[in-house]
């Protein structure tokens, strides 16, 4: 994220994998946890499993591998500049297309 937002102007908060819920499966991202509005918060992440709680709250990304010509960024930062003035996030994805 650093990459995309350096000021952190979009993304002010990040949860990382010790503040999830750790099952037999996964890693839980759950944002209720949080005390936040739901409406204005996203998780970001490459396993389906993270949202979990969520789903309508996840944009799932490519696990970036090294590649040179690894675009998963840039698809993401034109996602949020596209939902990023919404009323709720949740609605704005679904009707998204990137």
């Amino acid at each position: 994220m650093e990459a995309v937002d350096p000021g952190r102007v979009y993304a002010k908060y990040r949860i990382f994998r010790d503040a999830c819920i750790a099952t037999e499966f996964a890693y839980i991202k759950d944002l209720a946890i949080l005390g936040r509005d739901l409406s204005k918060t996203l998780i970001v992440d490459n396993t389906l499993h993270a949202f979990g709680y969520h789903i309508d709250n996840g944009i799932l990304i490519k696990t970036f591998e090294g590649e040179e010509n690894d675009k998963a960024l840039l698809h993401l930062w034109n996602l949020l500049i596209k939902v990023k003035d919404e009323k709720d996030l949740r609605v704005a994805l679904k009707s998204a297309i990137v």
